[in-house]
């Protein structure tokens, strides 16, 4: 299945952008995982409207999710951040890493990390029940 086929195209609605976004976060996910960014295969889906939120659909040849999710939890907001904290929660029964920082979370927002088979889902929103809607509207 097509990665881009797997992400919502309207959420609440309001048709969701999926154009490229987050450069620097895919750079840093990508120096992480020892790969280069044209290697991640990408998809996105973005609200920069009234309520931000952008979802992210990540696949990487012979890497699970959960690989995906350690890396991208590593790098999630930028280095010189101190504050991040990563936590597993249960949402809508599905196993959920949450990475947060106090101090950038209201610049940047928080990050909701959901894999499903070879499919890293980040859902990135500066408010919770935003990310919320955007997670259920998630194969």
């Amino acid at each position: 299945m097509p990665i881009g086929s797997v992400l919502p195209t309207e959420l609440g609605g309001v048709e969701l952008h999926t154009f490229a976004i987050g450069e620097e976060i895919l750079a840093r996910l990508a120096e992480r995982l020892g790969v280069t960014i044209d290697e991640l295969e990408t998809a996105f889906a973005s609200e920069h409207g009234a309520r931000f939120m952008q979802i992210y659909a990540l696949r990487l040849p012979g890497t699970d999710a959960s690989a995906l999710a350690t890396g991208w939890a590593a790098i999630a907001y930028p280095p010189e951040v101190p504050d991040v904290a990563v936590s597993e929660e249960t949402i809508d029964g599905r196993a959920v890493t949450v990475v947060h920082s106090p101090s950038a979370s209201p610049r940047l927002g928080t990050f909701y990390l959901y894999g499903s088979g070879p499919t890293l889902f980040v859902v990135q929103a500066l408010e919770r029940d935003v990310a919320m809607e955007a997670l259920g509207s998630l194969p």
